[in-house]
């Protein structure tokens, strides 16, 4: 029997109301657009982006993080850290972490993302991102996640905890990617990212009962109608005439 909270939306959807539901908690616009992408990439990826996309949003939402961060630099390695006693916002972690990939970096490199509020969300944007051969682990190493050139990705976990909705942690992201695996990471899922994405194409992209909780902070940004907001042109006309 198909769960009633199951909805199946479009790419566009779910970009359209990703990106508002950020900006309903105030994320920047532009945050908020590349927020959007990496809900996406888990319908891409035939995981459902409601539960990561939600637990950032509340986190911001409720002042538990924030979108301050400062990078301070060590040999072979960058460091990213909260301007402030809260945690950092996995919105504005992803963004930086996706300007650090379009640089070129030494392949022993790695990038600390210190107490990140939404560890699997900075995942995500990895995989929006990256062309190379790169992994990112969380939760001291008991979650890690490999990507290969092809987009395609392999997740490990300790099997504990679900990795999508693991809470605040520093996260590591590596460009020599560790091949063996620990033996307490019995769990794994892989992904032909390519397969998956054009089933999400063809059949759009599946959200839970989270998903309602998302609608509420992208009715946020709606502006009641009214008799003169509708005389300068407000609201979606039945006729096109731009």
């Amino acid at each position: 029997m198909k769960d009633k909270s199951q909805q199946m939306l479009s790419q566009n959807e779910v970009i359209f109301y990703c990106t508002r539901a950020a900006v309903g908690v105030g994320a920047p616009y532009g945050l908020a657009e590349e927020f959007a992408h990496w809900a996406v990439w888990f319908g891409c990826s035939d995981l459902d982006p409601a539960p990561v996309c939600l637990a950032a949003l509340k986190s911001l939402d409720e002042g538990r993080s924030d979108l301050h961060g400062k990078i301070t630099r060590k040999p072979k390695e960058w460091r990213l850290s909260s301007n402030s006693r809260k945690v950092l916002s996995a919105i504005q972690t992803g963004c930086f972490v996706t300007d650090w990939l379009s640089d070129q970096h030494d392949d022993d490199e790695e990038l600390v993302m210190e107490e990140i509020d939404s560890p699997f969300l900075v995942a995500a944007a990895v995989g929006t991102a990256t062309s190379k051969a790169c992994s990112i682990s969380w939760n001291n190493d008991s979650c890690r996640m490999n990507f290969e050139p092809n987009q395609n990705w392999e997740l490990f976990w300790d099997g504990e905890n679900p990795p999508e909705i693991s809470g605040p942690s520093t996260v590591i992201l590596s460009m020599n990617p560790e091949l063996s695996i620990p033996a307490q990471l019995y769990s794994n899922k892989t992904c032909n990212f390519e397969k998956t994405r054009q089933h999400s194409l063809n059949q759009g992209i599946s959200t839970g009962k989270e998903w309602n909780s998302i609608m509420t902070y992208f009715k946020r940004c709606l502006v009641p109608s009214t008799t003169k907001s509708r005389e300068v042109g407000a609201g979606a006309g039945l006729v096109d005439t731009d």
